[in-house]
């Protein structure tokens, strides 16, 4: 976890700014966790074990989490901490997600 800390310090700017919302640094890690933990849960859903699904489901969380707070960043949540609106506006997106994963997922079979 340290590494990919240490990763994320390279951009640390204070926020990611993603279009209409910004998304503070410290709701990076979690929307990382969140991801890994949505993407391993819809591949077990769907019987993928292949490391390229994964790595696609993975991918795809942290996208549908970024755009759900680019969209809806500016929403205000009755939260204080700024990372825990991040991560729930960033579940509603991977939600979203998700059932497209399983949908196209359960579509091709190969």
């Amino acid at each position: 976890m340290q590494n990919i800390l240490g990763l994320l310090s390279i951009f640390d700017s204070g926020s990611y700014s993603s279009g209409g919302g910004d998304v503070s640094s410290g709701a990076v890690p979690i929307l990382i966790i969140l991801a890994v933990i949505g993407a391993s849960y819809i591949n077990s859903m769907a019987g993928r074990t292949r490391y390229l699904d994964s790595a696609v489901s993975v991918a795809a969380m942290l996208i549908g989490g970024f755009v759900a707070n680019a969209m809806f960043g500016h929403v205000r949540l009755p939260f204080d901490n700024d990372a825990l609106v991040a991560a729930v506006v960033g579940l509603g997106g991977m939600t979203v997600t998700g059932l497209m994963l399983l949908f196209t997922y359960k579509r091709t079979e190969f």
